[in-house]
């Protein structure tokens, strides 16, 4: 089973309020994860090392490079920090939904188009600019508190 496809973008008109990851599919891509990147690697590398560079030629989120199946309307919206270890967001999220592996959790790094072109980042602006309406239908909101309590510093 392939995680994504770096090819096609599948469906790039999709708004971001539908932009959700199957929480199984989140748990075998961050194997994957840590096979390339180690055990340590932050949300911030796995960014920066992982989705930009799987998006950028297509100039599109990385929802959009997964199976459509693995993507559907969020019934979870996840607060964290990026500075947090991607294995211990990933398991803390399996954990608490551990019955509910079909479920769809909304996590930015796939979520909203991560790269910056000549547009100067207006597609990422506008991905964020619904925020508040993700965070509206997804029927819970899971806080990912840090050791730290980073999360707690977030702007929006």
């Amino acid at each position: 089973m392939g995680l994504h496809s770096k090819v096609t973008p599948v469906n790039e008109d999709r708004p971001v309020t539908e932009c959700g990851i199957r929480v199984s599919w989140l748990c075998s891509w961050a194997k994957v994860v840590e096979q390339d990147l180690g055990p340590d690697a932050t949300t911030g590398e796995v960014c920066a090392q992982l989705v930009i560079p799987s998006t950028s030629s297509k100039r599109c989120r990385y929802v959009d490079i997964i199976e459509p199946e693995n993507v559907g309307s969020p019934h979870y919206f996840i607060s964290h920090t990026w500075s947090w270890r991607f294995a211990m967001l990933v398991e803390v999220v399996a954990q608490r939904l551990q019955h509910e592996p079909d479920s769809f959790v909304w996590l930015d790094i796939c979520a909203i188009n991560q790269n910056k072109y000549e547009d100067k980042g207006e597609l990422q602006l506008d991905d964020i600019s619904h925020l508040a309406s993700v965070v509206r239908k997804a029927k819970t909101t899971l806080f990912c508190l840090d050791e730290e309590g980073k999360t707690l510093t977030r702007i929006w």
